[in-house]
């Protein structure tokens, strides 16, 4: 049976991005309202939820008449605008120009219809609580390392039944056949994908408002929503935490945990090829790899795979809008590790050491004026980020590159690393070992948090709205695109606050949790929920 659904052109510009299936496909008509009803009633019925209008407390300083006509404000006015369109950019303001009401959950309920349990919680009613324990993937037996491939192998091949996605620009009225369903891992890559592409305008003309902010030696730029602010560990947190949550629930273990790949640990990171698969570039060529030769698909058990929005064109000025269709396959998974002689001239040959991330972890602040990646901000947000300063190049070993070489480190540098794939930011999550590298990212994240929250919670900056921030950073701004709507309050807390924790390597191999971690749950839960916790943490 074929359902008509009556959008607006607003709607359509939410091209390639997922949307829960209950609230557009499966409606006879586009209302802007996202409150389904369950058996229990409307968003779980009276003791579970209620459906509201969508509110944020930011406040945008272009359009309160203050700011208008800065520069600032001129350039997110055209950033707005889609190039070559009239269409007004779905980012903005989320999830607003999708939904403009929706479920908010009583209690422990969460979900889009409040049908879920609240991270840290499970049971019948969300009453018991629960404490995911994530773990070095590299200390996991044979059989939890099979029970990793298996779900990351089970959610590529199967097709999401809870979400759908539009692939064709809709103008009033869209037939079904205008919606897509994929697999609940390429929702996954169609999620980050959203929050950043389109990285660069070029080609802006001289009429353009933007041609003050960039020309041809410099690219314009278009919003991050993920990445290049303070918004990085907080979108990366809800993130992870969106794919771990849609992992257990194809497992139906609300205990697993999302393991990490500790790229640290010198003496146990590069068997981590063992388990994800090489490529015959970088490292591993043979003849080795030259300066033409920058990715080879991977081997292993991602060696089938294909990927979604990787030959996407960039937007440009006076373009049309070119957006992903994520239900088209791009290619295989490319990577290039250790990277080549071209590659080295960017970044530093090898992987981030512990000793790295000290110079991190010595950051109290976490973020600094301006907040964003300019080299004179030294917090940790942007440590952690990787962007650090720039030194002069040798020309003898980089006759090709000039100007300063960026040192780059942690996060950045191991997408650099990877190379292939990893190495295009909106389509890096395509590789599954994004997932494994972002999980330690938000470890050593949480580790920066446990070294300053003794006495005063580390303050996320700017704790208020600000213009100097990109779109989206913003403590109070929903993070883009995730529905149901969370903001940066959300995820800027401590990890058991959310339902999980770092086991490091004080997790015995049977996946018990060991001394260490014992005090860790006892100074965070208190002595009354210790023995149920670690009854409930045994994750595989």
């Amino acid at each position: 049976m074929l359902w008509l659904v009556f959008v607006t052109a607003t709607f359509s510009l939410s091209f390639g991005q997922p949307l829960p299936k209950e609230c557009t496909l499966d409606k006879a008509v586009f209302d802007f309202e996202c409150c389904p009803e369950t058996a229990l009633g409307v968003c779980g019925g009276t003791t579970r939820g209620i459906c509201i209008n969508i509110t944020t407390e930011a406040v945008d300083p272009c359009e309160n008449g203050g700011n208008a006509g800065s520069k600032y404000c001129m350039a997110q006015q055209f950033l707005k605008s889609r190039p070559g369109t009239n269409n007004t950019d779905f980012r903005y303001k989320w999830p607003n120009q999708i939904f403009q009401r929706a479920c908010t959950c009583y209690g422990n309920y969460a979900g889009y219809n409040c049908m879920d349990c609240k991270r840290g919680y499970t049971g019948e009613n969300c009453s018991q609580p629960l404490l995911v324990v994530r773990r070095n993937v590299l200390t996991l037996n044979d059989t939890e390392l099979d029970k990793v491939v298996r779900v990351l192998q089970a959610i590529k091949r199967n097709t999401a039944s809870g979400y759908t996605v539009p692939i064709i620009q809709p103008v009033t009225t869209v037939p079904s056949e205008s919606f897509a369903e994929i697999s609940l891992f390429d929702i996954f890559v169609s999620f980050h994908f959203n929050a950043i592409r389109d990285e660069e305008i070029n080609c802006c003309d001289n009429t353009s408002i933007i041609s003050q902010f960039c020309n041809e030696k410099n690219p314009c730029p278009v919003p991050n929503f993920a990445h290049e602010g303070p918004a990085f560990p907080t979108w990366h947190r809800g993130y992870i935490l969106f794919v771990e949550t849609e992992m257990q629930r194809v497992l139906n273990d609300p205990t697993f945990g999302l393991p990490y790949w500790d790229w640290t640990d010198k003496e146990t990171r590069d068997d981590i090829w063992d388990l994800m698969g090489t490529s015959n570039c970088g490292i591993f060529a043979e003849p080795p790899a030259d300066n033409n030769t920058v990715e080879a698909p991977v081997n292993g058990p991602f060696s089938n795979w294909t990927t979604i929005c990787t030959n996407s064109q960039e937007i440009v000025c006076n373009a049309q809008n070119q957006v992903c269709n994520p239900s088209i396959p791009t290619g295989p998974i490319e990577r290039c590790i250790g990277g080549t002689t071209g590659v080295q001239c960017r970044v530093q040959k090898m992987l981030p050491s512990r000793q790295d991330f000290t110079i991190a972890l010595r950051q109290r602040s976490y973020d600094n004026h301006p907040f964003s990646i300019n080299d004179t901000n030294m917090g940790f947000r942007n440590s952690l980020e990787g962007f650090e300063y720039l030194v002069p190049r040798d020309p003898n070993v980089c006759p090709d590159f000039s100007g300063g070489f960026r040192i780059t480190e942690l996060h950045n540098r191991v997408h650099i690393y990877v190379g292939g794939t990893m190495l295009g930011v909106p389509i890096s999550s395509n590789d599954p070992i994004f997932y494994l590298h972002h999980c330690n990212v938000d470890r050593l994240y949480e580790e920066w948090l446990d070294t300053y929250s003794d006495d005063n919670f580390p303050s996320y900056e700017p704790n208020t709205f600000t213009y100097v921030v990109n779109p989206g950073h913003n403590i109070d701004e929903h993070l883009v695109p995730f529905f149901p709507a969370i903001t940066n309050r959300d995820m800027n807390q401590r990890a058991t606050s959310l339902g999980y924790m770092y086991a490091h390597t004080t997790t015995s191999t049977s996946g018990s949790i060991t001394i260490h971690g014992m005090h860790q749950l006892i100074s965070t839960l208190g002595y009354s929920l210790l023995l149920l916790t670690v009854l409930s943490t045994v994750i595989y």
